[in-house]
């Protein structure tokens, strides 16, 4: 017997899918990066040099961290990119690199102090002005900050992960279970 289709799908708003024209039905989900710009997305030629973009993600390529602090970053997601995503008919967003914002606090507390703060702001902004939107958070590190404003919470990792260095998934370990 045919599989069920899924009731939810999260899909690259960016990327044509066979999909999209199949899930009228279906809750469909967008992928949003939300503390790493991606330079595959149609923002990137107006960014390409913007001082908010901090530093190359080492694990994905073509992903750059930000300073999430920074008004103009938060703007772009919250009045250009969330906008135009949902002018194509998706009903939320699966937010990811969450944990990049968290990280570089970590790392860099003198120069990003108040990072976590600025995404919680963001994501109460982001909740108020679509209380209906489907959001489901990926990360570990940012749980705490995004509980209150997102539907679910998305793990990665579980059964497969990135290797950077073999440029794809790979298995993972019991111990990383």
């Amino acid at each position: 017997a045919p599989a069920e289709p899924p009731d939810m799908m999260v899909l690259d708003p960016d990327r044509p899918s066979s999909l999209s024209t199949e899930s009228s039905t279906r809750l469909r989900l967008a992928y949003l990066s939300v503390g790493e710009a991606q330079d595959l997305r149609p923002y990137w030629a107006h960014i390409s040099s913007a001082a908010f973009l901090v530093e190359q993600d080492r694990d994905l390529e073509g992903n750059v961290r930000v300073d999430f602090r920074d008004a103009e970053w938060q703007r772009i997601l919250l009045k250009e990119e969330i906008p135009r995503i949902l002018a194509e008919g998706y009903q939320g967003f699966l937010l990811d690199t969450l944990d990049s914002i968290p990280y570089l606090e970590d790392e860099h507390p003198e120069k990003f102090s108040g990072s976590r703060e600025a995404l919680a702001q963001w994501l109460a902004k982001l909740r108020s002005a679509h209380p209906d939107l489907v959001l489901l958070a990926c990360g570990s590190q940012a749980l705490e900050i995004a509980a209150p404003y997102v539907n679910g919470y998305v793990a990665e990792g579980l059964f497969t992960a990135w290797d950077p260095a073999a440029r794809r998934a790979r298995q993972t370990t019991p111990e990383e279970q």
